[in-house]
């Protein structure tokens, strides 16, 4: 079968001198661009394999102070360790694959390094594999990794644990392909603090406004696969919640086609968690997106029925 699969990411430079931004901003337009046109220019008929692996490298971040919730390392709570991969395979030898996991691409960054690096480190092995390897985030809002020491090392000693649990082979992936989106209207709430700015709260008043907020959930599916994509960060165990929407053999993909900060369940605003306070997404909204989910699963069926 053709599968093309195209993300886009655009960076962040946080470089204020404007000639620079626009120079880097350049070069990466023009390295996208080239590898648009190579990826085209070499396309052929491959197959397509979903495998699940299992990985402990990720940790809860919910921690409980005196002062109130705030970001640490909670190995008690919640985090959902399936490593989920697609498989690109020509003539049975994997040529490029697509990894995703509960993990966030932005911590660890006390000690200059970033847990970004933990996907690149494995993108690295596969590319001295002749593999090329994709990190998609999936529910990793209250993930991080889960880690001994804040050194570059320990990206390596991560990056090792997370390629060796990366599956070789799973089921075939065929059948026709179903894209479907919908347009979900969240409530929206006055973030009070910019994100430098904040701090563990005991309480917190939540203003909600009458302003919406327009999130997009994108839905490919196969006859052995579902992927859902969209904007928000989630939270690892609503992800699970997600997926049983659908089934096991389900993919969720965040900060998809830009990102709109987080996207907290009940108990994020009850406890006053980091990811309800830096957020412009109000109370109310994991319910609302998961009736959307339910939603599409629904007009996906329909659809599946008519062509069959």
């Amino acid at each position: 079968m053709y599968l093309l699969v195209l993300h886009i990411i655009f960076p962040h430079i946080h470089e204020k001198d404007i000639e620079v931004r626009d120079y880097l901003y350049s070069k990466f337009d023009e390295a996208l661009r080239n590898s648009i046109q190579m990826a085209i220019q070499t396309r052929s008929i491959c197959t397509v394999e979903y495998g699940v692996g299992q990985c402990f490298i990720n940790a809860n971040r919910n921690v409980e102070t005196k002062e109130g919730y705030w970001i640490g390392q909670n190995n008690s709570g919640y985090s959902n360790r399936d490593v989920r991969a697609l498989l690109i395979k020509k003539e049975n030898q994997c040529i490029a694959n697509i990894i995703n996991y509960d993990l966030q691409c932005s911590v660890l960054d006390k000690a200059n390094v970033l847990s970004a690096d933990i996907a690149g480190y494995v993108s690295q092995c596969f590319l001295n594999e002749n593999i090329v390897s994709f990190f998609v985030p999936g529910a990793a809002a209250d993930q991080m990794p889960k880690y001994v020491r804040q050194e570059y090392s320990e990206i390596k000693r991560l990056g090792k644990l997370l390629y060796a649990s990366i599956p070789k082979s799973g089921i075939s992936i065929s059948g026709q392909i179903i894209y479907k989106t919908k347009l979900v209207e969240l409530p929206k709430q006055v973030m009070k603090y910019a994100t430098k700015d904040l701090k563990p709260h005991k309480t917190f008043d939540f203003e909600i406004t009458n302003e919406k907020l327009y999130v997009p959930i994108e839905y490919i599916g196969f006859d052995q696969l579902n992927i859902l994509l969209t904007k928000p960060e989630l939270n690892s165990e609503y992800g699970v919640e997600i997926q049983h929407c659908f089934n096991e053999h389900t993919m969720i993909f965040t900060l998809i086609n830009g990102g709109c900060k987080y996207l907290p369940q009940k108990s994020d605003y009850e406890k006053v968690t980091y990811m309800s306070m830096n957020t412009t997404i109000a109370q109310g909204a994991d319910r609302i997106f998961l009736d959307a989910v339910m939603e599409l699963k629904k007009e996906v069926r329909d659809e599946s029925r008519k062509e069959s």
